[in-house]
């Protein structure tokens, strides 16, 4: 019973780091309309300013021994997560920057599904034909999206969308996949990561004080406290459901750019974004009335 009941509080602990992930990532948008410079002026200042913040948490919690944790450059799970992320990293901004913002985070819809067919393939996690089914779905309204962007222009960003949610689902089963190791110290790795790869192409000619500020913002509140909790919150669920709460940015993140700025997205969006949604809202009732078998063997 005592098993049982520290199940639920690491699951419940897991669901409410994940929604404050997925409110804290829904603000990519803004901040990207926001910013007057370069894609890769803004990935490597928030890199920057992120790794140092999650470093910095990683001391305050553990002192010098949490250091140690950078042991997670010795595992294959750690690996992946941390090039994955980075990945994730710059195929986001350059999607938010080439279409709409509505089109980026409706695409991000389908990584539940994207992160299944990961779990399948890494760590055998059973995946029911209700999953596949939506998953079919959403690809359909992902094609009306893509189609819509086909005479409006955005279709590379639409591309770039579809890249960052496949680097995102993996970046998730990574983190479910090495759960015993720290995941923190991945987090703080590829943003560190981000700015010395993106630092040959940044141009800090152009930032002033207003956007300085706006930069560190990004970087702590986006970046920093987005990864440091999808990283602890996906540890205490299975990919699917994980990746499932993570689309709570997709209502969030044009609501905010509608506020700033009025942009409205185009119909092809409104009715692609209708049957994603649709087909995510399936996929989380169904699991909730019918939970996934128990997965034999998984590690």
């Amino acid at each position: 019973m005592q098993d049982m009941s520290d199940t639920a509080r690491q699951i419940r602990i897991g669901i409410i780091l994940l929604v404050l992930s997925a409110a804290c990532y829904s603000t990519a948008g803004l901040f990207t309309r926001l910013i007057d410079t370069s894609v890769w002026t803004m990935l490597c200042i928030r890199g920057l300013v992120a790794g140092f913040f999650i470093l910095a948490i990683m001391l305050a919690r553990e002192g010098r021994a949490g250091l140690a944790q950078f042991g997670v450059f010795r595992s294959a799970p750690g690996l992946v997560a941390i090039a994955a992320s980075v990945l994730a990293m710059i195929f986001n901004l350059n999607a938010y920057l080439n279409t709409s913002v509505a089109n980026v985070v409706l695409i991000y819809a389908t990584a539940p599904f994207v992160a299944a067919g990961f779990s399948w393939l890494l760590l055998r996690e059973p995946v029911q034909a209700s999953t596949l089914w939506a998953s079919f779905v959403a690809l359909l309204g992902v094609v009306v999206i893509v189609g819509g962007s086909l005479e409006g222009g955005g279709l590379l960003g639409d591309a770039y969308a579809m890249a960052m949610t496949f680097f995102m689902a993996l970046m998730i089963v990574a983190v479910r996949w090495g759960k015993a190791h720290s995941m923190v110290a991945m987090a703080c790795a590829s943003a560190f990561a981000s700015f010395l790869i993106t630092l040959p192409l940044a141009d800090f000619g152009t930032i002033d004080g207003e956007i300085l500020v706006l930069l560190v913002a990004f970087g702590i509140t986006q970046l920093g406290l987005g990864i440091l909790f999808l990283t602890l919150g996906a540890r205490h669920l299975n990919s699917g459901q994980a990746a499932l709460i993570s689309t709570l940015d997709v209502p969030l993140a044009p609501l905010w750019v509608w506020i700033a700025f009025a942009d409205m997205p185009p119909l092809a969006t409104v009715i692609g974004g209708f049957v994603v949604m649709t087909a995510v809202v399936f996929s989380i009732l169904y699991s909730q009335r019918a939970p996934a078998p128990a997965a034999e063997g998984t590690s």
